[in-house]
């Protein structure tokens, strides 16, 4: 599956998919309440990227082999949970973003950070 820039969406869900081998797996910005659940994400640069997006749920999730995991930037309200964040450069990752619940998450052998939260 192909994804591209997702921008300025309200509601959206991605679920049961496999999504690999491009720069980004899904990049939302400027988006609201999209649901990301029960998906394969799998060699991207980024598996999913957030920018100022806020009120996501990615539950379910299989993250791996990617740049970054999962990436916020400047995002709040979102849910991480019960994801498996394995075998990427970086795990999750934060920046200028407040707000956020990451809960229940297997995050192993990341190649530099497991989670990374920043400024």
């Amino acid at each position: 599956m192909v994804m591209e820039s997702i921008s300025s969406i309200q509601a959206i869900t991605i679920v049961d998919s496999t999504i690999f081998d491009n720069y980004y797996g899904v990049h939302l910005w400027y988006s609201e309440r999209t649901t990301i659940d029960g998906n394969t994400i799998a060699d991207n640069e980024y598996g999913v990227y957030l920018y100022y997006s806020d009120y996501t749920t990615m539950q379910n999730n299989k993250f791996i082999g990617n740049g970054d995991g999962i990436y916020l930037s400047s995002s709040s309200s979102n849910s991480i949970t019960s994801n498996n964040v394995t075998n990427n450069n970086h795990g999750i990752v934060m920046s200028y973003s407040s707000n956020n619940t990451i809960s229940y998450n297997n995050v192993a052998n990341n190649g530099d950070d497991g989670i990374s939260l920043y400024l």
